[in-house]
């Protein structure tokens, strides 16, 4: 599992909700990525985007991606979770490590 996080300046006023369907609306434009099974759900107050991507220029990568959105302190972060060749098996590893996000004063 590959796992990056981006931290950026969020729009004022905007929720985990608004960065979540405004990063939504610029990636899913793409033509040359087909994104299935997309998912948008909230959870401990993150805002997620789940999607799997089944090939990517005609080569199978099988590859499951989940986006877990959050804004605090004027910051947007978004925790990028992805896993090529992904099984169903893999499932448990996502949802362990969304659980685990959080912050900590």
């Amino acid at each position: 599992m590959n796992v990056s996080v981006f931290l950026e300046p969020a729009h004022e006023g905007w929720t985990a909700v608004d960065h979540r369907e405004d990063y939504w609306k610029k990636i899913s434009g793409s033509g040359s990525i087909k994104r299935k099974q997309v998912k948008r759900t909230e959870q401990n107050g993150m805002a997620l985007l789940e999607f799997f991507i089944p090939e990517f220029e005609s080569v199978p990568v099988r590859q499951k991606s989940i986006n877990a959105f959050l804004v605090r302190d004027g910051l947007w972060i978004d925790v990028h979770l992805s896993k090529d060749q992904f099984e169903k098996e893999d499932q448990e590893l996502f949802e362990q490590v969304v659980a685990s996000i959080r912050f900590e004063d």
